[in-house]
């Protein structure tokens, strides 16, 4: 057992100097599961966090020379109503497992608000696996914070493209030119505005999205046309350029599953297969909008399926609302779900809690899961 030292718990933020720090704390913080690991982001932890916004930040929980506790935010924008909010993503909560029934997590989420408040920030996203004990801080306000409201949960499924999937003869699939971008921006702001929160797309997002972004420029993103209209997109992201899931146990049932990959994989295009203490390479789905053509994103997350068999890539993950229409386009797809639930938090209270009674669905884009 690691020697606990008498030292004061200090927090602050996070600095550059504590890039390998983090990333083996993240790494004494696997989380459970069918597949127990962790998000490998070496090696620079922070860096897709800045590059989206420079407001992104981590607070850090530090006892003498090591760091035990972190908590960060990343900024991007949420709409409800008609107002715009620069929005506060919440995550990286993780505590080293020997200060875990210490009060280092109320502490560093409790400071973590506090910056948040701070800087300006007027509405905040926080999401945890589903009945996580960190989510307690959220919905009972042990940290002092505002009152947080539950939206619902978000439905994490990831899917494994064993089979070959039939696609329908009702659209053109193929991928989009500079010359769609004006009419995807539209198509996204349509698809957004359904939603009592979600962000809005301009063409200056759009283009640090496909510009800045590693591995999601345009020949990643995929679109349904009929009768030349774009009636449904998405995004097949490469995050391995900053994140690759490092796997520390399986359970007996994806153990046999990952062998049986190998063991087809020999024979006929199989994805890659999940090993023990090795990372594995995914591709994340996000970016998706469509013009009220779940047939179309399902020929989409379809073809997808059929271009990444047999490739190096052993999941696709998306991430939708678990009561998201969209889920039916899913169906038929080999994989397994994770449910992870939402809060969200404001400096004006009523806000927060209109959104909460607000029947509509919330839809958040890929910086929430990064």
């Amino acid at each position: 057992m690691k020697y606990m030292s008498k030292e004061k718990v200090v927090i602050d933020l996070m600095s550059d100097a504590d890039n390998e720090a983090i990333l083996a704390l993240s790494h004494r913080c696997p989380q459970d599961g069918v597949i127990g690991g962790y998000p490998d982001r070496s090696p620079e932890f922070r860096r897709i966090h800045q590059q989206l916004s420079k407001k992104s930040y981590h607070m850090v929980a530090r006892k003498g020379d090591d760091l035990i506790g972190a908590f960060g935010a990343v900024y991007t924008n949420l709409q409800y109503e008609d107002k715009n909010y620069d929005s506060a993503y919440l995550l990286d909560l993780k505590v080293d497992p020997e200060y875990r029934r210490s009060t280092t997590a109320y502490r560093v989420v409790k400071e973590t608000v506090n910056h948040l408040l701070e800087i300006g920030t007027e509405l905040a996203i926080a999401s945890f696996l589903k009945d996580n004990e960190y989510s307690l801080i959220f919905t009972k306000s042990r940290a002092g914070i505002p009152d947080a409201k539950y939206l619902g949960d978000i439905r994490i499924f990831s899917i494994i493209p064993i089979l070959k999937k039939r696609i329908s003869n009702k659209f053109s699939i193929d991928h989009p030119t500079e010359e769609d971008i004006p009419e995807l921006i539209n198509l996204y702001n349509k698809f957004y505005s359904k939603y009592k929160l979600a962000p809005r797309m301009t063409k200056d997002l759009f283009s640090l999205y496909v510009n800045e972004i590693d591995g999601m420029d345009l020949g990643q993103f995929w679109v349904a046309r009929q009768d030349g209209k774009i009636k449904a997109v998405l995004c097949a992201w490469d995050e391995d350029h900053y994140k690759r899931w490092f796997v520390v146990r399986m359970s007996r049932l994806m153990k046999f599953f990952s062998f049986t990959l190998r063991t087809l994989g020999m024979i006929m295009k199989m994805p890659a297969p999940i090993r023990e203490f090795k990372s594995f390479k995914h591709i994340s789905l996000v970016l998706s909008a469509h013009d009220d053509c779940i047939d179309g994103m399902q020929d989409l997350f379809r073809s997808v399926n059929n271009f990444y068999r047999g490739k190096k890539y052993t999941i696709l993950q998306s991430h939708y609302h678990i009561k998201d229409p969209v889920n039916e386009a899913l169906k038929g797809l080999k994989g397994f779900n994770i449910n992870v639930e939402v809060h969200v938090f404001t400096k004006d209270k009523e806000v927060a809690k209109k959104i909460a009674e607000d029947d509509r669905l919330v839809h958040f884009e890929w910086p929430m899961f990064i």
